[in-house]
């Protein structure tokens, strides 16, 4: 993996890279760094440039699964998977899913049964975009191909070993740096010490949120929080909010119940952390309360609970058998209990996290030989 200044750098400037007539190609007037233009710019110069020598295939995350063959004769049968998948409609197979999910290694039909959610075609990664020597993915809106999903629920491998290996590939690798994590365990470490061990955790997104999702139930006030969860969360627990609402007078009806901390009741930990972290290092700490509330529709605390899903294999958790963790939402309140049961990958595909990225992703580690 290297960057695209590195690629220019390694590979056009050094005239491996060739047009279609078969003649080197060089970066307009030669630049091969683009750090710091204005992005519209850049993607406007470079797009058209690359496209003389890439194939720009237009695969998106709603228009088609990106589905990866095992074998030469893979995509034909994962072609007839998929035509017999939609003989039924996402809702259809959403209910016959239902709480019970199949196992990992099910096969091949059945899997994609439970993330094909609204897509009605496969776009197959075959043996000719194999051999391609430049592939160029891009999320330009015209072309109605932007990756707004998780990798999970946009890549489909034929082989049940390899799709394992690629969630655990995300698992282990792909998180944040260890001065982020770091961070985030001194101030766990602290929240157990002042609070006996357990605490829960909520995020209250506020900022944003109103403009992005008009008209739809996204927001509650305080008191109406504090009482859908009061059975959940006793009076007197520690709760850590994950937030950006400056005005903390917004949390004064927790503060009556709760023993409520911030992030900056924990400054003294963070000294000489990039301030860049900290909305990272949030996203960590929540991951570790015993219960957590967050936000539908937030892709801050989507990626919360998929740590959590993470946690609760590893911990045998209740519930881990199916995924389960214990997450509620807060808003909008139809979805509050998304997390209490399985589910199958549903339309929009970026709104939450499903128990498919967790559940169960070590399966074949013990069979490998």
């Amino acid at each position: 993996m290297i960057t695209f200044q590195e690629f220019l750098e390694r590979e056009v400037m050094t005239g491996h890279v060739l047009d279609n007539k078969g003649k080197p190609m060089f970066p307009p007037n030669n630049r091969t760094d683009w750090t710091g233009m204005d992005d519209r710019i850049a993607k406007a110069t470079l797009d058209p440039w690359i496209r003389n020598f890439a194939v720009h295939p237009q695969w998106g995350a709603d228009a088609c699964m990106l589905a990866i063959p095992s074998t030469p004769t893979g995509p034909a049968q994962l072609q007839n998977w998929t035509q017999d998948v939609i003989k039924t409609t996402q809702e259809q197979r959403q209910r016959k899913i239902g709480n019970n999910p199949g196992p990992v290694n099910a096969p091949g039909r059945d899997r994609l049964e439970e993330v094909l959610a609204h897509r009605t075609q496969l776009c197959l990664y075959d043996e000719t975009f194999q051999q391609l020597p430049i592939l160029h993915l891009t999320d330009d809106v015209g072309f109605s191909n932007r990756v707004l999903a998780h990798w999970y629920d946009y890549l489909f491998f034929q082989d049940w070993r390899q799709d394992l290996w690629a969630k655990r590939f995300v698992r282990d690798h792909l998180r944040y740096r260890d001065e982020i994590q770091c961070a985030s365990a001194r101030i766990v470490a602290a929240l157990r010490a002042r609070c006996n061990g357990d605490f829960h955790t909520m995020h209250i997104r506020r900022g944003d949120f109103r403009g992005i999702f008009k008209g739809a139930r996204v927001f509650s006030n305080a008191s109406d929080i504090y009482a859908m969860f009061q059975d959940m969360i006793p009076d007197n627990s520690c709760v850590y909010f994950a937030t950006d609402e400056k005005d903390k007078s917004y949390f004064d009806v927790f503060n009556e119940h709760y023993q409520i901390f911030f992030l900056d009741d924990f400054k003294d930990l963070l000294r000489g952390v990039d301030t860049n972290y900290y909305g990272m290092i949030e996203q960590v700490v929540a991951s570790r309360g015993e219960t957590f509330v967050g936000c539908y529709y937030s892709t801050f605390s989507a990626y919360i609970n998929r740590l959590r899903g993470y946690h609760s294999q590893k911990m045998k958790a209740d519930g881990w058998e199916k995924g389960i963790i214990k997450s509620w939402y807060y808003t909008p309140p139809e979805f509050k209990d998304a997390h209490r049961t399985y589910m199958s990958v549903v339309s929009p595909l970026f709104s939450r996290e499903y128990p498919i990225a967790w559940r169960d992703i070590d399966k074949d580690v013990d069979e490998a030989v």
